[in-house]
């Protein structure tokens, strides 16, 4: 009574196993799905998308192993499993293991990737919109033929990701020295400018 018990609790935990962690799972062994490749680069073809669509999730529903099938029909009328029925059954939980860890191996790797493409949108979020600037220039023009140097300094922003204002001061110091130490507020140039950012 008790090894009838164990057995019907192993084909419950298989049939309960398969059933919560791989709905769309194929099962069986290789020589009862013979479908099974062409099932898998049909799903390969569907789940391969081209940029700007969204992805749709599909299930494949592919029959259990006959096997199994028997030896838990057996187990719930209480009849006793064959050698080869427990082999089957354990075979069927070998290969549920195997798809858990290939499942849990690739959406560690969507993770990870869902991950780099938040941070990417995050840093390119971060670069647009609004942003302040400050430039330093340096200056060079002609009087009477002799070259005269100057400086100047530029604040602006950028609103929104387009629009761009600016102020700027320039201050011509001259070509000698002497006209560096005299300092004439006619000597200062200031502007302001509006621009678009295509």
């Amino acid at each position: 009574m008790c090894r009838k018990l164990s057995i019907s609790l192993l084909v419950l935990l298989l049939a309960s196993f398969s059933l919560w962690a791989f709905p769309g799972r194929a099962t069986g062994s290789p020589a009862a799905r013979p479908t099974d490749t062409l099932a898998q680069e049909a799903l390969a073809e569907a789940l391969k998308t081209g940029s700007g669509t969204q992805e749709e999730i599909i299930s494949i529903e592919l029959p259990a192993s006959s096997a199994v099938q028997e030896a838990t029909a057996k187990a719930e009328a209480g009849k006793r499993l064959t050698s080869e029925e427990v082999s089957a059954i354990l075979a069927e939980l070998d290969a549920a293991k195997a798809d858990y860890a290939a499942l849990e191996a690739t959406s560690k790797s969507k993770d990870a990737a869902i991950d780099s493409l938040a941070r990417e949108n995050s840093r390119l979020k971060d670069e647009s919109g609004t942003k302040a600037y400050i430039m330093l220039d340096g200056i060079m023009g002609f009087a009477d033929m002799a070259p005269e140097y100057g400086i100047g300094l530029t604040i602006g922003t950028r609103l929104g990701n387009s629009l761009m204002l600016e102020l700027g001061a320039d201050y011509m110091i001259g070509g000698t020295w002497q006209d560096a130490m005299d300092f004439s507020l006619d000597d200062f140039t200031f502007r302001c400018g509006i621009g678009w950012m295509f």
